[in-house]
């Protein structure tokens, strides 16, 4: 039998996709991020960190920064 798994939908970011090819600065999410933070988003780009098991996030509010 095969069990069903509820998901939760993913919250959507507002705004506009980059160009792939004229990418931002820092984290590529950080020109349509409400948790922005100037000086450390628009300059350095995060690595990935698990969240919970199984589950990564790279966000640098959640310690995604290199050499940490």
């Amino acid at each position: 039998m095969i069990e069903e798994q509820v998901k939760d939908r993913l919250l959507s970011i507002k705004g506009v996709v980059p160009d792939p090819y004229n990418l931002p600065p820092g984290c590529r999410f950080h020109p349509r991020c409400e948790s922005f933070v100037p000086g450390v988003c628009d300059r350095e780009e995060p690595v990935p960190v698990q969240v919970t098991p199984g589950h990564f996030a790279s966000c640098l509010l959640l310690g995604g920064r290199n050499g940490q």
